[in-house]
C-alpha cells in the first residue's frame, strides 16, 4: 500500500476515504495487495510474494484466497522463523495471507467492493455539495451506514424478525437513529441509549417491581441471543448453499444470498440427494439434479420458527423450477461423465504410481 501519487491523509474523513477507494479500486483477481508501514519487505520478497502469488491463482484466476492481504507477519514460517525480510525465502513453499486466507469469501469480498464503492461516491457528492451533519434528509451523512432499498434488492431472500427480538433499534440497518437527544443539561448519545436499552433487555423479559410483590431473584439473563444462535444453525446446515448476512447490534433482517455454485446441475446420488430436485420432467436413471431452494426456503423459516416475522423472496429464478432445453440438459450430462471420468483416472494414476513405488 503506497499513497503515492497523493499525499497521506491529514483529517479522519479523507482517510476512511482513501481506505474505501482502496477496497473499491483494486483488483484483487490479479494482483495481491502488499501493506509494509514499516518498509521491513525487500525487493527480493516483493517478487517472491508476486510469483506465489500468481501461482496460486492459477490459469483462470479463480484460485487461492480471494482476498490476498499480505504483510511481514505473513513471511513467517510455522516454527516462528522470520524468512524473506533481508534473508533467503526458499525454505517456504508459498507466501499465503495470515488473516484472509479463509475469509472473506469470493461472494462476500464482491459486495464489500461494491459497497465500498457506493460509499465513496455518496461521500464524495456530500462534501462537493457541502452538505450540513445535522439536518435529517436524503443526503445525511448517516445513511452511508444503512441499507438502501436498492442494496436489499441484491440478496436472493430476505427474513424480517420478530421486533421483539431487536433490542436496539436505533443500531438497525434500515434507518436507525444516531441523533443526539435530550437537553443541554442531559444528553443522550446514541451509545448511551444503546446501553441503556442493552442493560434493560427485550420488554418480554424484563422485570417490573411492585409495592405488594417481594422478589428476592436478581440474577440477570446473560448471554440470550437467540438471532445469533439461530444464524449459527443456519449456517452450518445451509453453509454450503447460501450466505447469511445479518446486523449484529440490531438483527431486524436476515438476509440470504445464494452461492453461485448452489444451483450448478451434478449426478443423482442417495447420498446427496437431501434439498435436491431433478431437472427433467421425465427421469431417467442418468438424470441430473440441483439444489431445491424451495425445500432450503421452507427448512430455514422452520429452524427460525417465531422468531421471523415475514419472509420476502427476491430471486424468483431460484425458486422456480426452471425447464431447461433437451440438448442443454444432454450437454450437462456430457460435462458431468468427463468430469467423473477425469476423477476416476487421477485416482487410478496415482494408485498405480503408489503400487510402483512398492514393486521398486
Amino acid at each position: 500500500v503506497d499513497s503515492q501519487p497523493l499525499d497521506p491523509p491529514a483529517t479522519p474523513i479523507s482517510g476512511f476515504l482513501r481506505f474505501l477507494r482502496l477496497i473499491a479500486s483494486h483488483d484483487w483477481v490479479r494482483e495481491p495487495l502488499i501493506f509494509d508501514p514499516q518498509g521491513r519487505i525487500g525487493a527480493e520478497d516483493y517478487a517472491r510474494i508476486n510469483a506465489d502469488f500468481v501461482a496460486l491463482r492459477g490459469a483462470g484466476n479463480h484460485s487461492g484466497p480471494p482476498m490476498f492481504l499480505i504483510t511481514p507477519d505473513c513471511l513467517r514460517s510455522s516454527e516462528g522463523q522470520v524468512i524473506g525480510v533481508g534473508g533467503s525465502v526458499s525454505q517456504v513453499e508459498h507466501v499465503l495471507p495470515t488473516f484472509t486466507r479463509v475469509n472473506p469469501e469470493l461472494v462476500v469480498l464482491s459486495r464489500v467492493v461494491a459497497l465500498a464503492k457506493r460509499t465513496e461516491q455518496f461521500l464524495l457528492r456530500l462534501l462537493i455539495k457541502g452538505e450540513a451533519i445535522g439536518p435529517p434528509g436524503e443526503n445525511l451523512w448517516a445513511s452511508v451506514f444503512h441499507e438502501s432499498t436498492a442494496s436489499l434488492k441484491s440478496y436472493s431472500v430476505l427474513l424480517r424478525v420478530d421486533p421483539q427480538f431487536v433490542v436496539d433499534p436505533d443500531c438497525s440497518s434500515t434507518g436507525g437513529n444516531i441523533s443526539v437527544k435530550g437537553a443541554d443539561v442531559d444528553l443522550k448519545t446514541p451509545f448511551t441509549r444503546s446501553i441503556m436499552r442493552r442493560s434493560a433487555g427485550p420488554k418480554s423479559l424484563r422485570r417490573y417491581t411492585y409495592k405488594n410483590v417481594v422478589s428476592s431473584a436478581d440474577a440477570l439473563l446473560h448471554g440470550w441471543r437467540p438471532i445469533d444462535n439461530i444464524v449459527d444453525s443456519l449456517r452450518t446446515k445451509f453453509g454450503s448453499s447460501a450466505i447469511f448476512f445479518y446486523n449484529g447490534m440490531a438483527p431486524d433482517i436476515i438476509a440470504v444470498l445464494w452461492r453461485p455454485t448452489a444451483f450448478s446441475p451434478i449426478s443423482f446420488t442417495a447420498m446427496h440427494s437431501k434439498h435436491k430436485r431433478p431437472l427433467e420432467d421425465d427421469w431417467q436413471e442418468d438424470g441430473l439434479v440441483a439444489c431445491n431452494s424451495y425445500d432450503i426456503v421452507r427448512e430455514v423459516c422452520n429452524v427460525a420458527n417465531d422468531a421471523i416475522q415475514d419472509v420476502k423472496i427476491l430471486d424468483e429464478r431460484c425458486v422456480k423450477v426452471t425447464r431447461s432445453s433437451e440438448s442443454k440438459i444432454l450437454a450437462m450430462k456430457r460435462k458431468v461423465r468427463e468430469d467423473q471420468v477425469n476423477d476416476a483416472g487421477s485416482i487410478t494414476s496415482s494408485g498405480e504410481g503408489s503400487n510402483n513405488e512398492e514393486d521398486d
